[in-house]
């Protein structure tokens, strides 16, 4: 293979996340100036947020969600345990009242399947009793704090009946100086543009259509699952219908973390994907080849810099050439911090998102730390055999096959969330 041959391959391959930004980020900005239309009709709908630890947000989380402009809806909170430092700060948002179109049931967490996380037992624990007439379930998580118009928006694409869930995206924001929030702010926005092209679905803001849900056994088969939003897309997809992703709906997380916890949010996230989603082969090879290619231009570069040297002294050789592939790693370092500040651009026009501006080294500076996490949690993903959430390993024995280990209420730090630190 030829030099040129070589540079078109490895170009292809570590540039092609890139290409992936620009069409996540081109879908994001026009569905955001073309959000889906309201029914005439809205449908009846249910959200289930499972608790476990009082996260830093939770308040806010409690707050927005007990405050959405939606004509009737309920909402079911279910606690893990009575010994739950969230049971606090639940008790202090009820106490101070709600408007009369939201009903809250609060509960705690009966069932614990051996084989599926707490949050998946607490969600079925839900469904498992839910009112017939309900028509969208909606999934939050305690570090989302959703706008008044979050559930409207989240129903909205049901009017087409080709879509069988929908989803709202994450956005992480560094508003420390640690290196940790950095490093998550710039994994999640590089992981925005494959979820959107794998078509993963985020459980921190999704709704589902409850005739799907069961159509598609998703009730049972999360009886044998780590999480409901990666295990959500094969099933739906198989009965022929889409997934749909919601700009408005975007979730902006303000928390710190320090540079282990953002690796292994990381790691659990793709463990995640690879026990139940449908394309992780696809993902995982996608992503292996723009690693090692982007590995091998900066080796290669390397090889070259070393003949350049080597040519000044008067010996014979065509190594230098090979420094021009440096140009590679350079225009993707180049790409992923120009999607970064457009995705930044585009998220505060949706939603509200602290200001922090960022000097352009410290942001080449986190890529290059963010590349080094993400490089080595692909690798250790697939040999992953016990993973840790909020508290309780769960031991990884298979696609779908998991089995939690001994069961422990969450300890947390008294009995309040005293921090901004991401619960893990």
């Amino acid at each position: 293979m030829g030099w040129i041959s070589l540079a078109a391959v490895l170009t292809v391959l570590t540039l092609f996340p890139v290409a992936g930004m620009v069409l996540a980020w081109s879908y994001y900005a026009w569905r955001s100036r073309h959000p889906y239309p309201l029914p005439d009709s809205l449908p009846e709908v249910a959200v289930i947020l499972p608790l476990r630890g009082a996260d830093p947000s939770l308040e806010a989380c409690l707050s927005g969600v007990l405050a959405q402009d939606y004509p009737a809806y309920t909402v079911h909170i279910v606690l893990d345990s009575a010994e739950d430092p969230a049971w606090a700060v639940v008790t202090r948002v009820l106490a101070r009242g709600h408007g009369p179109q939201v009903s809250v049931n609060v509960d705690l967490r009966k069932e614990c399947n051996e084989h599926c996380s707490l949050k998946l037992s607490a969600q079925r624990q839900v469904l498992m009793q839910l009112d017939d007439a309900i028509e969208v379930i909606a999934f939050l998580d305690a570090d989302s704090i959703p706008a008044t118009n979050w559930l409207r928006a989240m129903t909205a694409p049901f009017t087409d009946p080709r879509v069988g869930a929908a989803t709202g995206i994450r956005w992480s924001t560094p508003v420390d100086h640690g290196w940790g929030t950095l490093a998550r702010y710039v994994l999640n926005g590089l992981s925005f543009p494959q979820m959107y092209l794998y078509r993963i679905p985020w459980g921190g803001s999704l709704a589902v259509r409850k005739r799907a849900l069961h159509q598609a056994g998703l009730l049972d088969y999360w009886s044998r699952c780590l999480s409901e939003d990666t295990s959500t897309y094969g099933p739906i997809r198989a009965l022929g219908l889409r997934l749909a992703y919601v700009p408005t709906a975007t979730q902006v997380n303000s928390e710190a973390i320090d540079l282990a916890g953002a690796y292994y949010f990381l790691l659990r996230q793709l463990v995640c994907v690879r026990l139940h989603h449908v394309y992780w082969p696809l993902l995982l090879a996608a992503n292996v080849a723009t690693m090692l290619s982007f590995l091998a231009c900066c080796l290669l570069a390397t090889v070259g810099v070393v003949g350049a040297g080597l040519a000044l002294f008067g010996s014979p050789t065509q190594l230098w050439q090979l420094t021009a592939l440096a140009i590679i790693p350079v225009l993707y370092v180049a790409g992923a911090i120009a999607m970064l500040m457009i995705g930044e651009r585009l998220v505060r026009r949706v939603g509200a998102a602290p200001t922090r501006t960022l000097g352009f080294r410290k942001l080449a500076l986190g890529i290059s730390l963010a590349l080094c996490q993400s490089t080595y949690a692909m690798f250790t993903a697939p040999l992953t055999r016990a993973i840790e959430w909020r508290g309780v390993t769960y031991d990884i024995r298979g696609r779908d096959r998991i089995l939690m280990r001994a069961y422990q209420p969450y300890r947390g730090a008294g009995t309040e969330p005293v921090a901004t630190r991401s619960v893990l």
